[in-house]
């Protein structure tokens, strides 16, 4: 057999093998989701509505709505300046990118941070509001508790990851529907397809769903890899604005269908099939996110979707594996980001995803003891082993974390400054072998590119020498 005829049968072995594979039966992933009429405070269509997830950046809503209040009472202006914070300028994409002693006044601020998701702006809000981000992060949790949000609970204004940031479809509609029926002003931060700063023109990271669908009139979208692509959207149909949140879709694309999808069922402009409320909690959908499989309820309370609570058996569902399979799924943290203050230890595991998880669970039952500080796995060097932390806290936080943890007979360990500045140093001297290491592999590299170029020079010369000498 000749290479082109190989070439050929390997091409149409691969097709054959990937119809087989499409042809196969398989279960389509379908996250939470809810449609919710906040004019009548009805639900007309979810499944798994209660189950905690990830916000991700659907948090910035709660930093608008507390925002749009703090306006509303008098105490800010749209036109007042939003100065950037070295904190706040050092947050990670995506972000609008002003230096720190910028300033953007606060009606530009909001619309920025609604229609591009900047987290930077987030933590510059929280300052102008809350005068520091811990006290405001406060005052969404006071928000949110409020407002009957009762699976939700906040510790950051940005919704970057952290365990203890946590929500459920549910309390997202409440607050979507708090949103558009009590600040219908501010609706155009909503359903811009973009926002100019200066001379930049920043396009809507929600212009999936606003572009598919005429109906379509907001609101926000959320990613991080652990929560999946989030959407609470809302759309009015013959003068009835609904709103629809779904959680956990493998991208952007899926989730602005998806909500199109059962916006369309709720609205009867599809066919959807009709279920009980009692027998949806225990619905098995096999096609995942389809109008024809939405259970749909006529007059049932939004109060009446059971929240399903913080627990060790009900943690959020992690999506990294799902839709970031390149990254790990747990979250490092070096030890000099921690020498400075106490840190509280929840024992040292030798597999990361074991330590992350049981790390998960602490915080999450630890939400009422301590507030603050930074969660992660320290990494022991050399050895292979994790420590579950949460650092960067006083001697009185820590104490008071591993007293309330102890009283339970779960392990639990105050480490003091000293002890951490012991793992910074180890640390910091495996990672100076590492790079030295690295700069010798380079170095070597680079010798032997050298090498290379000098032999071609040298055949390269012979060969013009024996040619020469032919004629």
């Amino acid at each position: 057999m000749n290479r082109t005829s190989f070439a050929l049968a390997r091409t149409v072995l691969l097709a054959v093998v990937c119809c087989v594979m499409l042809a196969l039966p398989g279960k389509a992933w379908a996250g939470p989701y809810i449609v919710y009429d906040p004019a009548t405070g009805q639900v007309l269509s979810q499944k798994d509505a209660g189950k905690p997830w990830y916000p991700a950046s659907l948090t910035k809503l709660m930093t608008a709505y507390v925002t749009f209040h703090a306006i509303k009472e008098g105490g800010l202006k749209l036109s007042d300046k939003v100065v950037m914070s070295p904190r706040a300028a050092a947050e990670p994409p995506s972000k609008l990118g002003l230096l720190p002693g910028q300033s953007i006044t606060l009606g530009l601020a909001l619309k920025t941070l609604l229609v591009r998701s900047t987290n930077d702006l987030a933590v510059a809000i929280a300052e102008r509001v809350g005068g520091d981000v811990e006290r405001f992060v406060l005052l969404m949790n006071h928000t949110a508790k409020n407002l009957g949000m009762t699976a939700t609970n906040f510790a950051n204004p940005h919704g970057l990851p952290d365990p203890r940031q946590i929500t459920s479809a549910r309390d997202m509609a409440i607050l979507g529907g708090r949103i558009v029926r009590e600040f219908p002003q501010y609706n155009s931060y909503f359903n811009s397809r973009s926002v100019k700063v200066g001379r930049r023109t920043l396009s809507n990271r929600n212009n999936a769903f606003l572009n598919s669908w005429k109906a379509a009139d907001g609101l926000k979208t959320g990613y991080v890899c652990n929560s999946g692509s989030n959407l609470v959207a809302s759309a009015t149909v013959n003068g009835k604005r609904l709103i629809a949140v779904v959680l956990g879709a493998r991208n952007g694309g899926q989730r602005a269908a998806t909500a199109k999808k059962i916006l369309e069922a709720a609205t009867g402009q599809a066919a959807p099939r009709v279920a009980s409320a009692a027998s949806a909690e225990n619905d098995d959908y096999d096609e995942g996110y389809s109008a024809k499989t939405l259970a749909v309820f006529k007059g049932v309370p939004v109060e009446s979707v059971r929240n399903h609570g913080f627990s060790a058996v009900s943690l959020p569902k992690d999506m990294a594996p799902v839709v970031c399979k390149h990254r790990a799924s747990w979250r490092s943290i070096r030890p000099y980001r921690l020498k400075r203050k106490w840190t509280a230890s929840f024992g040292t595991y030798e597999r990361p995803g074991a330590a992350y998880k049981l790390l998960r669970t602490r915080l999450l039952n630890s939400l009422n003891v301590v507030h603050g500080g930074n969660h992660g796995l320290i990494r022991l060097r050399p050895k292979k082993a994790y420590i579950a932390a949460l650092g960067n806290l006083s001697k009185d936080q820590a104490t008071r974390l591993c007293s309330h943890f102890q009283a339970k007979s779960k392990a639990c360990q105050v480490l003091e400054p000293t002890y951490m500045a012991r793992l910074s140093d180890q640390d910091n001297a495996y990672h100076s072998r590492l790079e030295a290491k690295r700069k010798a592999a380079a170095k070597k590299r680079k010798l032997r590119r050298k090498k290379k170029r000098k032999s071609r020079k040298r055949k390269r010369r012979k060969k013009k020498r024996r040619a020469k000498a032919k004629r």
